[in-house]
């Protein structure tokens, strides 16, 4: 396979206490071979990313907030399996969110925050190849802290909740814990490790399976 991306960002400082940021992103990219969805293809599934965002950030003293949407569209191209070709236009959709976040910095060492987003995912087609109605509609909220030790360590963790309410009655609706997580230590002026941990509800055209929760750990 070949990847490729290219996109454009950029901030604007509209004041001392308002900043305005967006961006867009178009990608080439493929799916892993661990993924659900694989056909055992001779070459993995590829497909086209488009992604924008817009957003402002404000602050007020102590007090700081965030409020933003982003946009993506997925675009799946057929692959030939090793039975047949195997049809992806039933995976093709949009996704569009709207969030926000605020947050008070207690000191220089520690900011506190709640977020909260909505989660719309609607396809091109109205039912999959199995007959499936795949648009939804959702939220997650959040709370966390970020925290700052000295030069050396740094990161943020967070807890909360996320809710996602599928069209058709057949898919069940999930309702998960939500937990993430960021630290970077710099143990040497040569050597940096960062730690992630993320959980996301991902979309997948399995018969009677609504989605399927990914968490992931890296280092």
């Amino acid at each position: 396979y070949q990847d490729y991306w290219a996109g454009l960002e950029g901030e604007f400082e509209a004041g001392e206490a308002v900043d305005l940021f967006g961006g867009a992103r178009y990608s080439r990219l493929h799916e892993e071979r661990n993924s659900p969805e694989d056909v055992l293809g001779a070459d993995p599934t590829e497909f086209d990313d488009i992604e924008a965002f817009l957003g402002t950030r404000l602050s007020l003293g102590g007090a700081s907030a965030r409020l933003g949407g982003t946009y993506q569209r997925l675009d799946f191209i057929d692959d030939r399996p090793s039975f047949d070709i195997a049809n992806h236009d039933d995976r093709d959709r949009d996704l569009v969110s709207f969030g926000a976040r605020l947050g008070y910095r207690q000191s220089t060492a520690l900011e506190w925050f709640v977020q909260g987003a909505t989660d719309s995912r609607q396809y091109d087609v109205p039912f999959d190849d199995f007959g499936f109605d795949r648009d939804s509609d959702g939220y997650n909220a959040a709370a966390g802290f970020q925290f700052r030790r000295g030069p050396t360590l740094a990161g943020e963790v967070l807890a909360g909740y996320m809710h996602q309410d599928y069209d058709d009655p057949r898919l069940k609706d999930v309702d998960a814990l939500d937990l993430g997580a960021l630290v970077q230590w710099r143990a040497s002026a040569r050597t940096t490790v960062r730690g992630a941990l993320d959980r996301t509800l991902e979309e997948t055209t399995l018969v009677g399976a609504s989605s399927y929760m990914r968490t992931a750990l890296q280092a």
